[in-house]
């Protein structure tokens, strides 16, 4: 009698400015993979990405670092830690004296030792890396990006730091970390700059001006390389390495070695038998209902709702004249984690 299936979940914990294209990576490649994998052992694995549903400003808001702190919790002992060259934001003041961490706080009495200036990153990997007395422990995985390699100048501002305080902090952090961690945790990964991607629907304006260049043929939909940004003014690549452009990096060895660190850690931590020993799995109507909600679920508790968008949405809804609603939006910003 085939056993029952059974679910983990793990966390992602990083800086959102400079981690976007792993983290995009993990989510649309590693971890389909990983679940493909583990189907035939009745396993799910769960990604907990906390950019569903959460702005930019919100994630890096010291209010939501109880969220985190309990997600890293619920997730245990899986935890995926990435590092560049960021230190991320840092606490205006010791969370002891910040009434609105009082409830965390609380909970979390290590928090009452944290000075100021100390980034939500590093509290989010100081916690899932060494984590506390819990059951299950911590099995981590730190993935630290090296330099990037033909990085136009104008980007140095989004994936390093430019004061020299969080630099030290960052290179203590990865000191740290590096003394203390067990052989096979870490994990060092390359990257290098291929270059611009254009979103759809760039004003006219800003077409007309990359057009007067003649390397750049058709800029819609289309990507500029790092050879062809080098010859554009600084006051243009400045702009064009800004949202809703996209930064284009080559992961090609970050792929591989998360994905195949990461599939050696899940045979370790949740005993998985080899491969060969078990037939290939075809789920059937139950099985397959079963994945469905769980995947579901797991999307609806990570997913928290912004405020303005959920008032507007309530107001449109409950609006008398009941007209048509559309929402609309990029993929992957959590459209269909708001309206479930």
């Amino acid at each position: 009698m085939a056993g029952e299936w059974k679910t983990h979940k793990i966390f992602i914990s990083s800086t959102f400015r400079d981690m976007g294209a792993e983290r995009d990576l993990l989510v649309k490649k590693v971890f389909p993979n990983l679940r493909q994998r583990l189907l035939r052992h009745r396993r799910w694995l769960f990604e907990v990405d906390l950019r569903w549903g959460i702005t930019l400003e919100q994630s890096e808001n010291a209010q939501t670092l109880g969220l985190c702190l309990d997600r890293i919790d619920a997730c245990r002992p899986l935890f995926l830690g990435l590092l560049g060259g960021c230190y991320g934001t840092v606490l205006d003041d010791r969370p002891a004296n910040m009434p609105s961490l009082k409830q965390t706080v609380e909970k979390h009495s290590w928090l009452k030792d944290v000075d100021k200036g100390t980034s939500l990153t590093e509290l989010e990997i100081q916690y899932g890396a060494f984590g506390k007395a819990h059951e299950g422990g911590s099995s981590p995985l730190l993935f630290f990006r090296q330099d990037i390699s033909g990085l136009p100048t104008a980007l140095q501002p989004v994936f390093t730091e430019e004061g020299d305080d969080a630099r030290k902090k960052l290179t203590a952090l990865k000191e740290k970390l590096r003394g203390e961690m067990g052989p096979g945790v870490i994990i060092d990964y390359p990257a290098r700059f291929q270059g611009i991607r254009f979103p759809q629907g760039i004003s006219l304006p800003l077409q007309e001006s990359l057009r007067t260049f003649p390397f750049i043929a058709a800029p819609l939909g289309d990507a500029l390389s790092a050879e062809e940004l080098s010859q554009l003014p600084i006051d243009i690549q400045e702009l064009l390495c800004t949202p809703p452009f996209e930064c284009q990096l080559d992961l090609n060895e970050y792929e591989n070695l998360v994905k195949e660190a990461l599939w050696t850690r899940l045979k370790e931590v949740l005993a998985l038998s080899p491969d060969e020993d078990l037939p290939v799995l075809v789920p059937n109507l139950a099985d397959q209902e079963g994945i469905h909600e769980q995947f579901m679920e797991s999307r609806l508790l990570e997913y928290v709702v912004p405020s303005k968008i959920s008032k507007a949405l309530q107001k449109r809804l409950l609006s008398p004249q009941g007209s048509m609603t559309m929402v609309s939006g990029p993929p992957g910003c959590g459209k269909s984690a708001l309206l479930a």
